[in-house]
């Protein structure tokens, strides 16, 4: 496990807030909340994360305005797990393309993330 195990959970549905929350905590890791991409903003400049998993449709600052604010404007290196109920070629590779490092479809199954988080800390993208 990381040394920095806090994962900041960008989502404006509660519920899956709670849902990915309880998984990552069940695994050992501290878990981080906000509701949209403006109040994780907020959460970056006094936290730092060593994973952000962030919804790219949200009210206010999307997900998508999040991942090029973070990797354009801050310029910071965080890995990004994007997640949508749409899981299109296009949108996949719009989410690549912005900078997330994996996308993962909504609902989100405890396994897969997992394995993606592990995908993720085996790449090196997550520094331990």
């Amino acid at each position: 496990m990381a040394l920095n195990n806090q994962i900041l959970i960008v989502d404006d549905d509660p519920i899956t807030r709670e849902l990915i929350k309880f998984f990552l905590e069940e695994k050992g890791y501290s878990v981080l909340e906000a509701i949209n991409g403006e109040e994780a903003l907020v959460k970056l400049k006094s936290n730092n994360p060593f994973l952000i998993i962030t919804d790219l449709y949200m009210p206010e600052k999307t997900g998508i305005e999040l991942i090029k604010t973070i990797r354009l404007d801050l310029k910071l290196s965080v890995p990004i797990i994007a997640m949508s109920s749409d899981d299109t070629d296009d949108l996949v590779m719009f989410a690549f393309d912005l900078g997330a490092n994996d996308i993962i479809k909504k609902p989100i199954e405890a396994h897969i993330l997992y394995e993606r988080i592990n995908k993720l800390l085996e790449n090196k993208w997550i520094n331990t």
